[in-house]
This record gives C-alpha cells, sequence and structure tokens, in this order.
C-alpha cells in the first residue's frame, strides 16, 4: 500500500520532529545556571529561588542539582516546571 502525503505535511513532520530532538538535546547540553544567574533571568529575587529550593522536587519544589555544597539549574527544566506550576503559559 502506498500513502501520499502532501510536501507541506511532510515537512511539518519533519520540524515537529526536529524541534522535539532540540528540545531533548538542549536539556542535556545546555549550561547549567547558579542562583545569581537564574535569578536575574526569571527577574526574582535570590530568595525567592532559595525558598524554592528548600521544597524537594517530588513536593513541588524547583528543580535543581547540587554540585557539593552550591546548587545549580538547567533553565529548560525551570521554565516547564514553571508552567507545569501555571506560572507561566
Amino acid at each position: 500500500m502506498e500513502l501520499k502525503m502532501a510536501e507541506a505535511d511532510i515537512e511539518a513532520i519533519g520540524n515537529t520532529i526536529l524541534d522535539r530532538i532540540a528540545a531533548m538535546m538542549g536539556k542535556y547540553q545546555a549550561p547549567l545556571m547558579d542562583v545569581d544567574q537564574l535569578a536575574a533571568h526569571l527577574g526574582v529575587p535570590k530568595g525567592w529561588i532559595y525558598d524554592r529550593s528548600r521544597i524537594s522536587e517530588d513536593h513541588g519544589g524547583i528543580p535543581h542539582y547540587k554540585v557539593g555544597k552550591y546548587l545549580r539549574f538547567n533553565l529548560a527544566e525551570v521554565l516547564n516546571w514553571l508552567k507545569a506550576n501555571g506560572a507561566i503559559n
């Protein structure tokens, strides 16, 4: 059986796949941000970041990594967390 699709549909599917791959790759390749960088990027006080970092991710806290005593954040994960919590659209 032969399947025929419009060129525009094929291109749209390809672009969707590329966007998903890029999002997955960005999650793993993006440099981690420190508290100062994340607070500046989000336009919030550092205390807001620290408060949400004290809550475990399992209980709704901001996604973060501990590198020794230092907190680090993946921006894509934080933006997804903000969307999931209704903070941004």
